[in-house]
């Protein structure tokens, strides 16, 4: 009986903080206009956009990170203003073609999904420079990647990609480049193509025995983690200065 009791607090407990959450999301958008260029819809359990949403459209940015969003109204493409929408922590695996409207799209937060491949739609963002992808369920990458010309931040940690396709290579302003936690069976040399890449991450991502030369030669590297594991060229501990930090993970 005892249990039972603590068992009905805590749901009464969890339905009054559901019932908070909600309540805390309505009174944003009730304060909301047709000027707003900001709205935080976090943590709200969520289950679709609200209508008056679609209706603000200077808004810039849009937070609708850790709901149960299990998709986006087409809607969203009426946002044309949006430059930064954040979508991580819902159950998507998928996104709507209306989204190529978002010409001025620069961050996109599709992180802790369920997106098991990239959605077409996100080659269009040709403005887009931060694209977060870890903790998915990615196994490929197609080569359209490749399109994202302006990308400058990429996260794919935690997925479980084997390979990466060749046009990654030619995203010559990406500047951080996250692939821990991965399954890859070796790093290409063409690497160095990313002449501007400032942080790579490869701790723990996957089968690496170990590492092309080439990474000596990327002279704007700073940033660089691996796991203890992998064989790193000699050269790049000739170039451990304050310049290149080499985190060695266990």
């Amino acid at each position: 009986m005892h249990t039972l009791h603590n068992a009905y607090k805590y749901c009464f407990a969890l339905a009054l903080l559901l019932i908070g959450c909600k309540e805390i999301a309505e009174a944003r958008i009730k304060k909301s206009n047709p000027v707003t260029t900001s709205l935080d819809l976090s943590n709200g359990h969520l289950t679709t956009i609200p209508d008056k949403v679609f209706e603000l459209h200077g808004l810039k940015k849009l937070y609708l990170f850790n709901n149960d969003l299990d998709s986006i109204d087409s809607r969203i493409g009426e946002l044309t203003e949006l430059e930064e929408l954040y979508l991580g922590k819902n159950n998507l695996k998928s996104l709507p073609e209306s989204l190529k409207n978002l010409t001025k799209l620069k961050k996109i937060t599709l992180h802790y999904n369920e997106f098991d491949s990239l959605p077409a739609v996100l080659f269009n963002l040709n403005n887009l420079e931060q694209l977060w992808l870890y903790r998915n369920h990615l196994s490929t990458l197609p080569n359209a990647i490749g399109r994202l010309h302006a990308l400058k931040f990429l996260q794919l940690g935690f997925n479980q990609l084997t390979a990466l396709p060749d046009s990654i290579y030619t995203l010559i302003n990406l500047r951080t480049l996250l692939l821990d936690r991965n399954q890859l069976r070796e790093i290409s040399p063409k690497l160095i193509q990313l002449e501007n890449l400032n942080e790579l991450n490869l701790a723990h991502a996957g089968n690496l025995l170990n590492l092309p030369d080439e990474l000596c030669e990327m002279r704007f590297l700073e940033d660089f983690t691996v796991s203890k594991e992998i064989v790193i060229p000699s050269c790049l501990f000739a170039r451990k200065t304050n310049r290149l930090r080499l985190n060695v993970v266990d």
